[in-house]
């Protein structure tokens, strides 16, 4: 069965509110799949120069590990490996730059010509072959002449000793290996988990990564970040409840943790207003961040809010005769938190590793409070396992 992008995905591609690390999952299936071209309308060549453009105003990411350069120059990434990389070396000149010298030294060893001490067609080798085949003739006779002699002394004088029974080896059968309790791929790679709790596929795994995996792969379902509960209890009234007349929607963040310390502020437009106003607020209602008058609808903030707190957002819409404020008054705050600092540092890591795992990143993001990337990691590990139980539960929790 075809897995297509979910409405939310869809509407981020025709809104242009994807992140940059969704575009090589997104336009890989959108090359794909007819049925979710037609419902995003969105011509990929278009998609593709937008997403090129975007990329050298976003955020600055990681560099990319010398493995995973080294094996770009190497033609060794598979498909989807080779478009994160070559995504990231169109925004990072010193990543670029590196992968360019791997190119250029692999080129010059190749064309080194192969160093021979002297060839049998020289004056020297020829001398050296003919002189050599006599004396190998002879010293060949000679060492056949010796062994046999030894042979023949080492018989005489050695007793027949009896022979004695030895323990016959047991080959284990396929039968008596533990059983698979999960077995599935991810990313090319064979992951499998057995019986006796030993997981397979993964190298260089932390042990409270590998722990957190086995728990996933045994039940079937994602961690949980128990930060979630208290910011969505925050906003269920204004997620689920129509804005009354005169008001307007915020869009994102709500009830969620962010990865980025500068997350990207969304809400509805409203209509004749002049400009837009954004603050930021902590659980003390002390003022955190502040835009400036904007006229579009989405705002990044400067510098890096505080992460391990709580905080809500809401936006002041200033018309010719009146403001408008959302959240009202009676509805919740719009909550959020951005996830630690060690949480993104795990993140990052798990990311360069080579080959990447869909199943490592969909737990870790899972684990971390991002739904939205734990979802599109189980997605893409879906498109790979499409008849797997296991992973429709992860992809649809």
């Amino acid at each position: 069965m075809t897995v297509h992008l979910t409405t939310k995905q869809q509407a981020a591609l025709r809104t242009r509110q994807t992140l940059p690390a969704d575009l090589p999952y997104l336009m890989r299936h959108l090359a794909q799949c007819v049925e979710c071209r037609t419902a995003v309308a969105l011509p990929i060549e278009t998609a593709t120069a937008f997403w090129q453009k975007r990329l050298t105003l976003s955020e600055p990411v990681a560099h990319l590990a010398y493995e995973t350069l080294a094996a770009l120059a190497d033609d060794a990434l598979n498909e989807i490996e080779r478009d994160l990389a070559q995504t990231h070396l169109a925004a990072c000149a010193d990543c670029a730059a590196e992968a360019a010298a791997l190119r250029d030294l692999r080129v010059s060893l190749e064309a080194k010509p192969v160093v021979t001490f002297f060839s049998p067609k020289s004056s020297f080798g020829a001398a050296c072959a003919r002189w050599w085949r006599p004396v190998s003739a002879v010293t060949a006779c000679l060492l056949i002449a010796v062994v046999s002699w030894w042979n023949l002394r080492t018989t005489s004088n050695v007793a027949v000793m009896p022979s004695v029974p030895t323990p016959a080896q047991v080959t284990p059968s396929p039968s008596s290996a533990a059983p698979f309790v999960a077995e599935l791929r991810d990313h090319g790679q064979r992951i499998a988990l057995d019986a006796a709790g030993s997981l397979t596929g993964l190298v260089a795994l932390a042990p409270a990564h590998e722990q957190l995996l086995k728990q996933t792969l045994l039940t079937g379902e994602a961690p949980r970040n128990a930060r979630l509960p208290a910011l969505r209890g925050h906003i269920a009234t204004l997620m689920n409840a129509r804005p009354a007349n005169g008001t307007f929607s915020l869009y994102a963040p709500l009830g969620e943790m962010t990865a980025s310390a500068r997350p990207q502020f969304r809400w509805e437009t409203v209509t004749e207003a002049q400009h837009y106003v954004v603050t930021v607020y902590d659980d003390e209602f002390r003022l955190v961040a502040t835009s400036e008058p904007l006229r579009r609808t989405t705002w990044r903030p400067a510098q890096a809010l505080p992460r391990q707190r709580r905080l809500q957002w809401q936006v002041t819409a200033r018309l010719a005769d009146r403001t408008l404020t959302a959240p009202v008054t009676t509805a919740r705050e719009a909550r959020f938190q951005i996830i630690t600092l060690a949480q993104a540092n795990a993140l990052q890591h798990a990311a360069q590793q080579v080959p990447r795992s869909h199943l490592l990143m969909g737990t870790l993001y899972a684990e971390a409070g991002l739904l939205k990337d734990a979802r599109r990691e189980f997605q893409a590990l879906l498109l790979e396992n499409p008849q797997s139980e296991l992973v429709r539960r992860l992809a649809g929790n």
